[in-house]
């Protein structure tokens, strides 16, 4: 997880962890999200991202 061009917000271990499923879920938040599209392609853009200390479902009912 994290922002091109700069350094994950969670450690290579934790990231794997995530990728097999073993990690739970978490919330996270970006910074001045942007959504583009050009010639068909499509996609999201931010300047930073970080862990929310609350968990899926807290963030379900904000």
């Amino acid at each position: 997880m994290k922002v091109k061009g700069s350094k994950s917000v969670i450690t290579d271990d934790e990231n794997k962890k995530f990728l097999f499923g073993l990690e739970k879920n978490k919330v996270v938040a970006f910074d001045d999200l942007s959504h583009w599209n050009f010639n068909g392609n499509e996609g999201l853009s931010a300047s930073n991202i970080r862990i929310l200390e609350v968990s899926p479902q807290e963030a379900m009912n904000l």
